[in-house]
């Protein structure tokens, strides 16, 4: 299969060309191209079970804000973080971003009702 026919399948290929141009695109082989998705353990996904993706209006600015909720199961492994010795640290951050994240949700239902009042 050839570079074109793989960049035409392959969201990770194509992401990939995309950033780098094409002056290198035909300087990589299938077979290192296959490497650099392993090593990048294939961080372009869209299979995420929740999904959320919500875009805010301007207001007062020009300036348009996002909030995004992505839940899916982990795939990576805890190994990375064993080995590292940051395991607990990995399991406070991931508590302090679930407080953070309870918490702009929450700002957020308090700010819809309090416009639908």
């Amino acid at each position: 299969m050839s570079i074109d026919e793989r960049a035409a399948r392959d969201p990770f290929v194509r992401q990939f060309f995309a950033r780098i141009g094409p002056e290198l695109r035909d300087t990589y082989t299938t077979t290192q191209l296959a490497a650099l998705k392993m090593v990048f353990n294939e961080t372009i996904r869209t299979d995420h079970t929740v999904d959320l993706r919500i875009v805010f209006p301007p207001f007062l600015t020009r300036k348009r804000f996002y909030l995004v909720f992505v839940s899916g199961q982990d795939r990576r492994g805890t190994g990375r973080a064993l080995k590292a010795g940051k395991f607990i640290a990995r399991i406070a951050r991931r508590a302090l971003k679930i407080i953070v994240l309870s918490a702009m949700v929450i700002i957020l239902i308090m700010a819809v009702l309090f416009f639908l009042a």
